[in-house]
């Protein structure tokens, strides 16, 4: 989908639900992070072919936190447990049909 009429505020322009975002930490180990809306869940894995020891590291409000500063890291506040659980059941499930961007 073309982004620029969103980018360009054009009127009617509308983005996607997900957005998805993957970079090297090292040789093997990868970030991934997924934004849905407001927020935006981090996650880490030691081997980027093998996501088996995916992991969450951070959950951001980007409206109250869009520094995304560690001390307001909302992942292990009860709270918020669904909305972990649910952003990432979404990146795995994208990511096993091969429609993100996210390549092996």
């Amino acid at each position: 989908k073309n982004l620029v009429p969103l980018l360009l505020n054009k009127e009617g322009a509308s983005g996607h639900k997900y957005l998805f975002h993957q970079s090297q930490l090292g040789k093997k180990k990868a970030a991934y992070a997924i934004r849905e809306g407001d927020w935006k869940l981090i996650m880490h894995s030691e081997n980027q072919k093998n996501l088996n020891d995916l992991k969450a590291k951070s959950l951001f409000n980007l409206v109250s936190n869009p520094q995304e500063e560690d001390k307001r890291n909302l992942l292990n506040n009860p709270e918020y447990s669904q909305l972990k659980k649910k952003l990432l059941k979404k990146f795995l499930e994208v990511r096993k049909l091969g429609k993100s961007l996210v390549t092996d």
